[in-house]
């Protein structure tokens, strides 16, 4: 059916007449922006998310927040247990005919640097999940080459007497490392680590771009059309990464209670940051919809 318009000025001079649109082609447009919006709500949200953890968890971060922890109390697995350091380290000791208390722990973490040591497997941990580096390990020679780096020189000459200090002291850590089930957390970590990377957030960034331009397409490339769909899904998208910052901090303790309180002070920044990108996205989700909001009413006080 044929419709014609006339023109304000002059009511008998009639216009280009146009067809009336379709009601099917309406519907099979409006279905598409429907379903669009909602993989536009996914990509968003899991681009949002990955933003967040990438760019607050940088190596300079993790060797911050590594430097504030106690490590004589933290817990590693051990034979299906969880054993602190400082029992480890004590077991080893008195293997080899040095009978320490706990009070001599706090001095031995100072002389043979335990928390560079930790701080640097932290660091090449993060460097593996977020930025495809090589598998950290545990390498005993590695290690005792470090602690043995900051010995008072006094203390070699003691251990010198009992061999080369470095032979001797990889040959005490052999043991505790190797009881240490690193490869099935690595491995366990794996599926996540994935999700996490550079190229699963490449991959999704590219996908959001393509699902806003598609949905621009399908709103006849106008941008007032635009703004609805787009606004609602900024909006269920900023919602639902507002969401996940609380999901996190109540899914920690059912995740692992032992390290429980370490994960919740380290993703911390990530939860604040969530929250600050939930509030932006809320706030243009408003806007855009203000926008669309207003542009209907200003069209139906003209007509």
């Amino acid at each position: 059916m044929l419709m014609t318009f006339y023109a304000p000025d002059n009511p008998n001079r009639a216009l280009v007449s146009r067809p009336q649109k379709h009601p099917v082609r309406q519907g099979i447009r409006a279905a598409l922006v429907v379903l669009v919006s909602i993989l536009l709500v996914c990509s968003l949200t899991l681009t949002l998310g990955i933003a967040a953890v990438r760019t607050v968890v940088t190596p300079e971060y993790v060797y911050r927040y590594a430097d504030r922890i106690d490590y004589a109390d933290f817990p590693l697995p051990v034979d299906g247990e969880f054993v602190t350091i400082s029992e480890l380290m004590m077991d080893a000791f008195n293997r080899v005919g040095f009978n320490l208390r706990g009070d001599d722990i706090d001095i031995l973490f100072d002389q043979f640097s335990i928390p560079v040591i930790l701080a640097g497997f932290a660091q090449d941990f993060t460097g593996w999940f977020l930025q495809n580096g090589s598998r950290p390990v545990l390498n005993p020679d590695e290690i005792a080459a470090i602690a043995l780096s900051g010995v008072d020189s006094s203390i070699m000459t003691i251990l010198n007497f009992l061999g080369d200090p470095t032979a001797l002291l990889s040959d005490m850590l052999v043991r505790p490392l190797s009881t240490i089930d690193l490869d099935n957390l690595l491995d366990r970590l794996e599926p996540v680590r994935a999700v996490f990377s550079a190229d699963a957030f490449a991959l999704l960034a590219s996908v959001t771009l393509f699902l806003a331009v598609l949905l621009f397409c399908l709103c006849g490339c106008r941008l007032l059309p635009f703004c609805l769909p787009a606004g609602i899904a900024c909006f269920l998208s900023s919602v639902l990464v507002g969401v996940s910052g609380f999901v996190i901090n109540l899914k920690i303790p059912q995740f692992t209670r032992v390290y429980a309180a370490y994960l919740a002070g380290f993703l911390s920044p990530v939860v604040a940051f969530l929250w600050r990108v939930c509030l932006i996205g809320l706030i243009i989700g408003v806007l855009l919809f203000t926008v669309w909001l207003l542009s209907r009413i200003l069209r139906q006080k003209n007509r």
